[in-house]
């Protein structure tokens, strides 16, 4: 085959990898190739079916530009591979990948033991020659289920495995609290100051007046309930006994009277006080 055929190879390669409609205009979208897959166990035209099944689902997921399997055959053929030696050795994910010009490789098997169907797949990245990715699939049943949801299974798989992680949702800021405006505190003035003072003062003093003048009445009048019985004491003793309590109740109605007309005194000077800071 000459060069100039070799060269429409290639072109027709780029062209169809690149192409805006198979992109979708989607920036995450992978160039990948799917070998078909090896038959173990099964028919090698039961394989070739699921491979071709694989490259379907992908294609619908959207987030993948899958080589054809003729045009990745053709190119193959020309450079002397076939896809039964597409991972074999030194050609894994290395100079194959870049000759067909994908950045993954999707390799693997498909084989029955006894009654169960497994499928084995792996990723390949041809920048590095790494596996990625590998997964199985195992599924007892008949052969032709494994068209339906074990090959979506594999192909959701490839897709989480493939895609970046989304971002974090983004959260939404809880809005501060409003706070209320700091309390400003107004200085007293000194006139303020003792017009409070002699305010409680006043209150204050008045109050232990009111007291005092209290037991004052009270004693007093505990003093003349004791005079009728004094005068009627039929011996000296007992009349020396209600004298004595008789000079009690005077004694602390003299000393709470004495309060009472000092505290009484106080308070009509707190007044006085208190009602000149109004008038000055």
């Amino acid at each position: 085959m000459n060069t100039l055929h070799r060269l429409s190879l290639f072109l027709l390669a780029l062209l169809l990898l690149g192409s805006p409609t198979l992109a979708n205009n989607n920036t995450s979208v992978i160039q990948i190739a799917v070998s078909d897959l090896e038959a173990r166990g099964v028919e090698t035209n039961e394989a070739l079916i699921i491979s071709d099944r694989l490259r379907q689902e992908l294609i619908q997921t959207g987030k993948f530009r899958v080589m054809e399997r003729e045009l990745m055959n053709r190119i193959l053929e020309e450079k002397g591979l076939a896809q039964a030696g597409l991972c074999d050795g030194a050609n894994c994910g290395g100079e194959t990948g870049r000759l067909l010009g994908v950045s993954v490789l999707l390799v693997g098997s498909v084989g029955k033991i006894g009654s169960l169907y497994t499928i084995s797949v792996r990723l390949i990245r041809v920048e590095t020659g790494e596996v990625s990715f590998t997964t199985n699939f195992d599924y007892k049943g008949d052969i032709e289920d494994l068209l339906q949801k074990p090959i979506q299974t594999l192909s959701k798989r490839i897709v989480d495995a493939t895609q970046p992680a989304p971002l974090p949702a983004k959260v939404e800021a809880i809005p501060a609290k409003p706070q209320p405006p700091p309390s400003v505190s107004v200085p007293m003035s000194g006139k303020t100051k003792w017009r409070l003072s002699l305010g409680a003062g006043t209150l204050l003093l008045a109050s232990a007046a009111f007291y005092y003048n209290s037991r004052v009445l009270f004693h007093n009048d505990q003093a003349m309930k004791l005079d009728p019985l004094y005068l009627a004491a039929g011996t000296s003793g007992d009349a020396a006994q209600i004298y004595g309590q008789i000079k009690d109740h005077n004694d602390q109605a003299t000393s709470a009277a004495l309060i009472r007309t000092a505290t009484g005194a106080l308070a009509v000077l707190c007044a006085t006080g208190f009602s000149l800071t109004f008038a000055f």
